[in-house]
């Protein structure tokens, strides 16, 4: 489970087998946060243009995965146990660039490589 600043800030969502039914930032119990990371087809921007018709400048993210989950049109994918970093500020990006080699040397070191392989890469000797 997510804890800390991106628990508290980020957006939490209620999760059905495959389909994400709600979403939102004060919706406890909550089965996940998502990541930032969404990939809407054309074929849905209409949704998006009826909810900024219905809320104006106050449309939000949630609002718009709530209007396609109540058609369940939400898939998500689970990243539960995987890295990731929130970015809102200069800090998070320089925490991400960190966390970025730590995936990245992590995904470099294999179970047969030697001592010299593993200490170049960073993994564990």
């Amino acid at each position: 489970m997510i804890r800390g600043r991106d628990a508290v800030e980020g957006l939490k969502i209620v999760v059905s087998g495959e389909t994400i039914v709600l979403s939102g930032k004060d919706i406890p119990p909550y089965s996940g946060i998502d990541t930032g990371l969404f990939y809407i087809p054309k074929t849905l921007f209409s949704y998006i243009e009826k909810v900024v018709a219905e809320k104006g400048r106050k449309a939000t993210l949630s609002d718009l995965i709530n209007v396609l989950a109540k058609e369940n049109l939400v898939g998500h994918v689970d990243v539960s146990g995987h890295l990731w970093q929130d970015i809102d500020t200069l800090e998070d990006v320089e925490r991400a660039r960190k966390l970025y080699w730590r995936i990245l040397a992590r995904n470099l070191v294999k179970e047969s490589d030697g001592i010299v392989s593993r200490y170049i890469t960073g993994g564990s000797l």
